[in-house]
């Protein structure tokens, strides 16, 4: 029962090669799925449009659905789409953002080209002379769930299939390795028998809440299948920072300070640009197009011009927000909070698997025992 329920309410997306679509859907049970979007989330399957009726998806592409319901010997049509879009640069966060808004559903004759162009709204770009519609149909895909179901479990037992010799492959060059799984990566890394290490993980990078944080934890510790020691340091490190934000939490005081960094930072660009401005012939002259990235403008003005300034960078907050001179706290409070989200997302998830740990056997001793 608690499988089905699962099954019921956890949404996936999966792109089927095979026929070149990608929707997303659930699973009913193990041998049947429900497909609530296709095209990438963009349409839903079925939509009640203003007739109160309940239609079914005919075909679609990435600006326009149609809509089909069959009565008897009559078909009724419905297009639904995007009616205008934009894109603008957001200074706050320092990217492009693109938006739309979408038309009401209007009720057409037929699928046909003729009659989708003649329904679609016309780009806000376009001029009386040369008018563009919203809905392109050159690129309609016809919506066929029984064949993309079909084709979803062949391709889920291919790769099934794929997934199994692989692992097959991997354990055995695991165990020719002596490798076993790491307790705070959970990737396979040879183990340190020499000495009295008694087979410990050997040293290993490790990248973990968005940056490389150089040797992982886990190095030095037993290996999953025996312990649960890396994980636990893990866990230990990630409530660390955690920790750390929940008794370091922005105030006015630290937006200022963050402020007074963008003010220094934006002088050093000024800067930069005037002598970038002066001595640009120079500069060109001596270093050749594809060595500058070996010989940096900011060492030729040390080495060769006696001018000595210190590079400063875009200031960041948690790397998360791009800060600028209209920043605001609430923007930081909010950066602030998604990281003790995150943070304490990774630690609930990391311990329900130390909490349901069980000894197990490596790679080498599964191989030894067969």
């Amino acid at each position: 029962m608690n499988m089905e329920k699962k099954m019921n309410t956890e949404t996936k997306q999966v792109y089927i090669p095979i026929v070149k679509v990608t929707f997303e859907y659930n699973f009913i049970n193990e041998n049947e799925i429900n497909i609530l979007s296709v095209g990438g989330h963009k349409f839903p399957v079925q939509k009640v449009f203003d007739d109160g009726n309940t239609y079914d998806i005919l075909k679609y592409n990435h600006t326009v659905a149609i809509y089909k319901r069959t009565e008897k010997k009559k078909s009724f049509y419905y297009a639904w789409g995007i009616s205008s879009r934009d894109s603008t640069f957001d200074e706050s966060i320092g990217e492009q953002v693109h938006t739309y808004e979408w038309a009401n559903p209007i009720k057409i004759k037929s699928s046909n080209r003729k009659d989708i162009e003649n329904a679609s709204p016309i780009k806000s770009t376009s001029t009386q002379y040369s008018k563009f519609t919203e809905w392109s149909t050159y690129e309609l895909t016809t919506f066929k769930a029984d064949v993309w179901k079909s084709k979803f479990f062949q391709y889920q037992d291919k790769i099934r299939i794929k997934e199994a010799e692989d692992y097959k492959k991997k354990q055995e060059k695991y165990a020719r390795e002596n490798r076993a799984i790491c307790g705070a990566c959970e990737r396979y890394i040879e183990r340190w028998d020499e000495g009295n290490w008694n087979g410990v993980i050997y040293d290993h990078g490790f990248k973990q809440v968005g940056f490389r944080a150089g040797t992982c934890v886990g190095a030095r510790h037993q290996c999953w299948e025996k312990s649960t020691d890396g994980k636990v340091a893990y866990i230990n490190e990630l409530q660390s920072q955690k920790d750390h934000l929940l008794n370091n939490k922005p105030n006015e005081k630290f937006l200022a300070k963050l402020l007074q960094q963008v003010e220094k930072y934006v002088a050093f660009k000024n800067q930069l640009e005037e002598l970038q401005k002066e001595h640009k012939e120079a500069y060109e002259e001596e270093v050749r197009y594809f060595d500058r990235n070996q010989n940096k403008f900011v060492s030729w003005l040390r080495i060769n011009k006696d001018i000595k300034i210190i590079p400063l960078y875009p200031v960041s907050y948690l790397d998360r927000v791009h800060v600028w001179k209209k920043t605001t706290l609430d923007e930081l409070l909010n950066v602030w909070e998604q990281m003790i989200a995150y943070l304490t997302d990774i630690i609930d998830r990391e311990q329900i698997k130390v909490d349901n740990w069980k000894e197990q056997l490596t790679a080498k001793e599964k191989a030894a025992q067969s």
